[in-house]
């Protein structure tokens, strides 16, 4: 009886020590893998299996750190290779586009619009994407993607927020909104005022982004000034002198 007893324990035991070990596998990145091993992610994505597949593809040991509570990519490092049958801006989105929830875009070909692309010494090519939604920029939120001379990306930093769900069609007009402005401008400016510019904008720096038209004046002594009107009621969201910016 003693010796059935101990057997038992000895069976119970190295079913323990088995299952721990293969927890441990588990834990490190799913079935033992050794790909896992090289999940290096700071923070705590919402979508951990998105993220992981992000670093999949990455031809050495990625890292991702997670912004905007958990829902977007805030900055990726890694080697990630891109279909060279498209030009660089295009083979990038494809990546983007392809690990959307990771990044937390619903549409990345569709929100990401090209601004800028140029390429500095040691071979390396800098492309900076406007976030937009319906066409309507999200103002400075821009999303800038680092490729190698073989085209292989070796850093995202993405400045974008998950895409929001709001109407951009705007309740007030541009003329309106530079009345607005106009009449809130300190008293002690005076004098002559040029031009102003307009752009119609979402505004993200609030926890749900506003339709906002921003207006910047160039007034007297060369200061400038800088105003959000929300684009549905008209109200300053925000006003600034920018002069020195």
């Amino acid at each position: 009886m003693n010796r059935i007893i101990s057997s038992v324990v000895f069976v119970v035991v190295l079913m323990l020590f088995a299952g721990i070990a293969l927890a441990g596998q588990d834990g490190a990145g799913g079935n033992g893998s050794p790909q896992a091993k090289k999940y290096n992610i700071r923070g705590k994505p919402v979508d951990r299996h998105a993220v992981e597949m992000l670093l999949d593809e990455s031809e050495v040991d990625g890292s991702v750190e997670m912004g905007y509570d958990g829902k977007t990519v805030k900055e990726l490092r890694g080697r990630f290779k891109l279909d060279t049958g498209k030009l660089a801006e295009e083979a990038a989105v494809d990546f983007i586009d392809r690990h959307r929830n990771a990044f937390g875009l619903k549409n990345p070909k569709a929100e990401l619009k090209l601004i800028e692309k140029n390429k500095i010494k040691e071979g390396l090519t800098y492309i900076h994407y406007q976030q937009a939604l319906n066409g309507v920029p999200l103002y400075g939120n821009i999303v800038s993607v680092v490729l190698d001379k073989d085209n292989t990306i070796k850093r995202i930093g993405s400045g974008n927020i998950p895409t929001p769900d709001i109407d951009t069609t705007p309740l007030i007009t541009a003329e309106k909104a530079i009345e607005i402005s106009r009449s809130n401008l300190p008293e002690r400016l005076g004098g002559k005022i040029d031009s102003p510019q307009t752009e119609l904008v979402l505004y993200s720096d609030l926890p749900i982004p506003l339709l906002v038209y921003r207006v910047e004046f160039l007034v007297k002594y060369g200061a400038r000034w800088q105003f959000f009107i929300n684009a549905k009621d008209g109200k300053v969201i925000k006003k600034a002198d920018i002069t020195n910016y």
